[in-house]
């Protein structure tokens, strides 16, 4: 074997650069007013290396938008043999109902997103469009709340753990998640969101003498570090409590029996433990100035996969969301001005629009949006059994005929070795198999490409 192929990777990202649409998508980048364009007819694959490839050209953080979670999650797993720090930034449930507890972990996701982009550390965020909508904490908020601790320096514990009572942290003895803190004598252990491991803080009175990340299973340290972020626990925090009481007292003016009760639980919880109950009803309490995800993504260009699901699953999402606020109103629980939470769909798609690239698989005559260019890539991606090779002989010759690039993926360096035979055999010439770790798959290379149009084609022999 030789090194023709070894990095796949850039082979594939390489030639993806070297074709007329991928060119033409970074012309209309450059003009002043060159976006929204829309790249047509692309077969997944295509898209996932077109993405990794335009990532390579920019410095900022790379938007895509895609229809469900599942496409989310998905991508992300393709994406990250491409590139290194891909994340899926989660939608979250409002918490309009007055409930007691709830879960903060998909809060303290988009905490780490959020802490990540700030830090420099995300090349691409992937998103449904109902998380982008969704207002989050304003980027000044998350700015002024963050603690950062640093070997040396003097901090009394009493203060920092008052901090952490105030942004949202839960004391335990031994910490079992996010957003939990610990202390035993001059030992101080913190999970902040903004990271994937725990603090452990060894203090000398006043004086941090050490700290290091910890394993949460058996607690022994495993990385020592300089430096810790500590940073609020979840969304909403800096409640401006008389602000939430007035407006229940003003409610309860006008309330009947059963939107009484509700009230009540909530400002006795507010009076009592200063605890907000159906937080969300008042987000505009919490932060006058509203921001999402893209504040901090403002120079980030912005891909979208299949357009039409995306802005069908908009329209369900703001229906829904307005149905549900509108009901809460009726019953004399809410006030449309306080319960304000996402950013409405005219706003969003006029905020997105300018930095815009639409992947689609197929032309559609319902546009998000006046394109500026229209590029179109006739790639497709096909799986073929073991039981399909005759077909896949008799396709693969066709592709050659249309001077297509193709690039084939099996499991075993032994099967790439019989595909190569077999395919010479039938009169293909092969210009070599050679084993790559993508996911314990093989590659196999062919001497027939054009740089203009990539064929991937995944051929998993089960």
């Amino acid at each position: 074997m030789n090194n023709l192929s070894v990095d796949i990777f850039s082979l594939i990202t390489n030639e993806i650069k070297c074709g007329k649409t991928f060119s033409g998508v970074l012309e209309q980048m450059k003009k002043k007013n060159g976006l929204p364009v829309a790249v047509l007819e692309g077969c997944d694959s295509f898209k996932t290396a077109f993405c990794a490839s335009l990532k390579n050209e920019v410095s900022e953080p790379l938007l895509i938008i895609v229809h469900d979670e599942k496409q989310a999650r998905i991508l992300k797993e393709t994406l990250c043999a491409f590139i290194s720090n891909v994340y899926v930034y989660p939608a979250r449930e409002f918490v309009f109902d007055p409930i007691e507890s709830y879960s903060k972990e998909i809060e303290q996701e988009r905490i780490n997103i959020i802490s990540r982009l700030k830090n420099g550390e995300c090349d691409i965020v992937i998103a449904v469009p109902d998380a982008v909508m969704q207002y989050t904490v304003p980027e000044e908020s998350f700015k002024s709340s963050r603690i950062t601790l640093n070997i040396g320096d003097t901090k009394d514990m009493s203060v920092l753990i008052s901090e952490l009572v105030e942004m949202g942290y839960k004391s335990s003895y031994v910490l079992e998640g996010t957003g939990q803190f610990s202390v035993r004598g001059s030992i101080v252990d913190i999970f902040s969101p903004a990271y994937d491991k725990p603090c452990r803080f060894d203090f000398f009175d006043d004086s941090i003498d050490s700290m290091g990340f910890f394993d949460i299973v058996d607690q022994r340290r495993i990385e020592n570090v300089d430096s810790y972020s500590i940073v609020p626990v979840s969304e909403l925090f800096g409640v401006d409590y008389d602000a939430v009481i007035s407006e229940i007292n003003s409610m309860l003016t006008n309330s009947n029996e059963n939107s009484r009760k509700v009230l009540e639980k909530e400002l006795s919880s507010l009076m009592d433990e200063k605890k907000i109950l159906g937080a969300d009803k008042y987000f505009s309490l919490v932060y006058k100035k509203k921001e999402t995800i893209l504040d901090y993504l403002k120079e980030s260009k912005i891909v979208i996969f299949e357009s039409k699901k995306v802005f069908e699953r908009i329209k369900a999402f703001e229906w829904t969301t307005n149905e549900t606020i509108e009901s809460m109103v009726q019953k004399g629980v809410a006030k449309f001005q306080n319960a304000d939470v996402f950013i409405h769909s005219n706003e969003f798609s006029a905020s997105i629009e300018k930095n815009s690239i639409i992947l689609d698989s197929f032309e559609s005559s319902e546009k998000p949006f006046e394109y500026k260019k229209v590029f179109f890539n006739n790639s497709v991606s096909i799986a073929f059994n073991r039981f399909e090779t005759e077909s896949m002989f008799e396709s693969i010759k066709g592709w050659i005929d249309e001077k297509k690039k193709l690039l084939m993926v099996v499991r075993s360096e032994r099967e790439a070795n019989i595909l190569k035979d077999s395919m010479f055999d039938c009169g293909i010439n092969v210009i070599d198999a050679c084993f790559c770790n993508l996911v314990e798959c093989c590659n196999v290379g062919t001497s027939y490409v054009v740089c203009t149009t990539i064929i991937f084609s995944r051929c998993f022999f089960t």
